[in-house]
């Protein structure tokens, strides 16, 4: 995890912080209203913000316009790395958290970190959702924040240069760009040679060798245009990843009673939301992707389960790690794979 150290990072989760404050200290002849800065790390168009945009408005309404939430993208007042602590420490009110960059942390996020971890279709999140919240609050509750909803990550792909991942057979060998520790884990279970590279850095990496394939939800593969330089992509018809929305504990306790039951009522909300929207969001993007010439196939349901198969001895790893309550997740979610 990296931690927040340097001068530039402080001052600016401390102006945060004051501009939050000031905002809940209007004149006593106003209306009383609180000011919430959350930290996010996509882009405003990205549709994960569509749902984001739906909850801020109603928690709104359901407050009267007592509490205001304000949403700050593409990493403007902390970086995805960093959100966990600055949430944590409550320089920064409200985050989203990514399990790949915590797992560190928090060992049970590693099932939401894994390509497959989640269920892939909307019957099985949909039960898996409300079975797992109150593990969530509690893993969350002991590291000083509030878990409000999340937004699952479906229908992750993988973009390569040469040739299409029908198979975990396809992959031995293959240079492939991971995003945390076990999903460095699950491509070596698949004999492929996992890299770690900045988001950032996908498209040179493809482009010049580095790699042979990225990992990838649609959206991030067409958003970085990675296409163009590995127009082989498969829809490996799995989740991988997710988008947690925290807030510090201590804001959460300043906030009134009613406050914090509408925004609670409004997170129920939005994760009910955020599942069919998203779903059919990932389907757009992979006919987005094949409009743009990319050779877009999906794997079939035998080798679903063959890859389900592969990764299995992963999962099995994780239960070693992750305590009771981690293994009590991935409990629930084997309920609905």
């Amino acid at each position: 995890m990296q931690r927040l150290n340097t001068k530039t990072m402080r001052l600016k989760f401390l102006l945060a912080g004051l501009c939050a404050l000031g905002a809940s200290m209007l004149p006593a002849a106003a209306t009383a209203q609180t000011r919430l800065d959350v930290a996010i790390f996509h882009i405003e168009r990205d549709p994960y913000a569509e749902t984001l945009r739906w909850w801020i408005s109603d928690v709104q309404k359901r407050t009267g316009g007592k509490v205001q939430i304000r949403a700050h993208y593409a990493g403007s007042l902390a970086k995805l790395t960093e959100v966990f602590d600055a949430v944590r420490n409550g320089v920064v009110p409200m985050g989203l958290v990514a399990p790949s960059f915590i797992s560190g942390v928090m060992p049970p996020m590693a099932y939401l970190e894994m390509v497959g971890g989640f269920p892939s279709t909307r019957e099985g999140t949909e039960k898996a959702l409300p079975a797992m919240r109150p593990l969530m609050e509690k893993m969350f509750a002991a590291q000083g924040m509030v878990y409000l909803w999340q937004q699952p990550a479906f229908s992750v792909g993988v973009a390569c240069r040469d040739k299409i991942m029908k198979s975990p057979a396809d992959w031995k060998g293959v240079k492939v760009r991971t995003a945390g520790r076990w999903q460095a884990e699950q491509m070596k279970a698949l004999g492929a040679i996992p890299v770690a590279i900045d988001p950032s850095e996908q498209y040179l990496a493809l482009q010049s060798r580095a790699v042979d394939c990225a990992l990838g939800i649609p959206t991030l593969l067409l958003g970085l245009k990675l296409n163009e330089v590995a127009p082989k992509i498969t829809h490996l018809r799995m989740s991988v990843n997710a988008m947690l929305y925290v807030v510090n504990a201590k804001t959460w306790a300043g906030l009134s009673p009613a406050e914090r039951d509408a925004i609670s009522a409004a997170s129920l909300e939005a994760e009910k939301r955020a599942v069919p929207f998203l779903l059919g969001s990932m389907d757009d993007y992979y006919a987005r992707l094949k409009a743009a010439k990319a050779d877009v196939q999906a794997i079939s349901d035998a080798d679903l389960k063959a890859y389900r198969d592969a990764f299995r001895p992963v999962f099995e790893s994780i239960d070693k790690t992750s305590g009771d309550s981690g293994r009590s997740l991935g409990d629930q979610l084997r309920k609905y794979w």
